[in-house]
């Protein structure tokens, strides 16, 4: 096992490398960044309430509760996460509080219901903001404990009630108990809304979007360094994680996936404990989640540092599907041409190496959509369908997406030789439309076969704390 002296200079020097990838972007929306705390300004969630209600009209009340606590087992909590609609409107990140909207003289009012300070929950917990400390968050902040009889007073009366209570089931009862005799609060229309809203993307939110990329980027490339047969899933993993959490992401965008050899073919394999066979291929399909907006990015290596021939023909095919997508992003797309461009490249190339003989035959080697929306949530709540109810949304400027061919051919596929079986590839970058096309918010991560294979001959900063083999013993 390392020494103590040994193990803090493998960090330092582990860190110093992640940061300067990090840094090192050169793209215009990540230059925003450095102009940018964590943290939008109070402008930015009061423009976004006065668009919902524009949205909405005038007779709208709009109720929406944070997410509620999580029991993880016995007296221990999941870590706790804010509703992301909540926090779009509000930039408030505590539990137990509720934000009311509607219109009052011409214009937005917004009360927000925040927990009030508590030394005793306090020491324990850390410090809330209270009334006085969220006020410049909204019109007027209250106590939690004047949320029933406001929603009695506010809810009396009014035309058209829209709810969104993340699941929190004891302040929906206080909801339902307020509301006018006869009357009913509605989630679909509110949803509906908040969803086309949040699918365009301001400036301040694509640098945040950029942070995250640059996040999980400099841990990809920790982990190709790190990646070697004999290791774990979970080493990579932990690689991962420590990485985020260095370059100051809160957490991960969700459960983070390091499937190897066959598992590279379970399209959301995360429990991530086996140990990395030899010629075998990996996915790794991880987002950091910064100033609460997520990264989906993925890579696929070859274990042993080079790919096999078999390997190669199946990624490349995988990476020419990916720019052909790509190149189809611009204003004016749909998400479905977008997929046949990715569909039909990737058919082509399966076919042309001798993968495969019939092109449903690659079509079953790619089970899932090749794109989805992304932003405070790894599969953002927004539309597909457009606002007319006809056809698909089309992409506009600002809407950010996940363009992510792939190719599963799992053991036994009957189909494919046994040489190709075990073989696992996705390919995944973060794209914004802009006015011109598009940017890969992810493009300096390297993807071309050569260049990973030469990341993966590189040291790696990351020391093994502890070598598998002396667990066993």
């Amino acid at each position: 096992m390392a020494s103590d002296r040994v193990l803090g200079a493998a960090l330092r020097r582990m860190a110093l490398a992640l940061l300067l990838f990090a840094a090192a972007s050169g793209t215009a929306v990540a230059q925003l960044v450095a102009a940018r705390t964590e943290t939008l300004a109070p402008a930015v969630f009061a423009a976004r309430r006065a668009a919902l209600l524009e949205r909405l009209g005038d007779a709208a009340v709009v109720v929406l509760f944070a997410a509620p606590v999580h029991a993880r087992n016995h007296d221990v909590d999941h870590p706790y996460r804010q509703n992301s609609d909540f926090w779009y409107l509000t930039g408030f990140a505590e539990p137990g509080s509720a934000l009311l909207l509607r219109t009052r003289d011409g214009r937005p009012h917004a009360t927000l219901f925040v927990p009030p300070r508590d030394p005793g929950s306090e020491l324990w917990d850390g410090a809330r903001l209270g009334v006085d400390g969220a006020a410049p968050l909204a019109d007027e902040v209250r106590s939690n404990g004047a949320l029933a009889a406001e929603l009695k007073e506010r809810l009396a009366g009014a035309a058209r009630i829209l709810v969104q209570d993340a699941g929190d089931g004891e302040r929906r009862k206080l909801l339902d108990a307020a509301l006018p005799a006869g009357g009913a609060a509605e989630a679909g229309e509110l949803r509906e809304a908040l969803g086309r809203q949040r699918l365009l993307k301001s400036s301040e939110e694509l640098a945040l979007l950029q942070r995250a990329v640059d996040i999980s980027a400099a841990a990809h490339v920790a982990a190709m360094r790190f990646a070697a047969p004999g290791r774990f899933e979970y080493e990579l993993q932990g690689v991962i994680e420590a990485s985020f959490l260095l370059l100051g992401a809160r957490r991960v965008g969700y459960p983070c996936i390091v499937g190897s050899g066959a598992n590279s073919c379970v399209l959301h394999y995360d429990s991530n404990r086996a140990r990395i066979p030899e010629r075998a291929t990996i996915v790794i399909d991880v987002g950091a989640e910064y100033g609460m907006y997520t990264a989906d990015v993925t890579r696929t290596l070859p274990s042993d540092g080079r790919f096999t021939p078999e390997q190669r023909l199946v990624y490349q095919a995988v990476l020419d599907a990916q720019e052909a997508a790509i190149a189809a992003v611009k204003p004016g797309a749909t998400l479905r041409g977008i997929e046949q461009a990715a569909r039909r490249t990737l058919g082509d190339a399966l076919q042309a190496g001798g993968v495969v003989k019939e092109r449903s035959q690659a079509m079953a080697l790619l089970p899932h959509g090749t794109c989805h929306w992304l932003g405070l949530d790894v599969h953002d709540e927004a539309p597909y369908r457009a606002a007319d109810g006809r056809g698909e949304v089309r992409l506009e400027p600002g809407m950010v997406l996940t363009v992510e061919p792939g190719c599963y051919i799992a053991p036994g596929c009957a189909f494919v030789e046994p040489r190709f079986h075990a073989i696992g590839v996705r390919i995944e970058d973060d794209v914004v439309v802009t006015a011109e096309g598009c940017v890969v918010l992810s493009a300096r991560l390297p993807k071309s076969i050569a260049a990973i294979e030469q990341l993966m001959a590189e040291e790696s900063h990351f020391p093994r704390l502890l070598d598998a083999t002396e667990w066993e013993r």
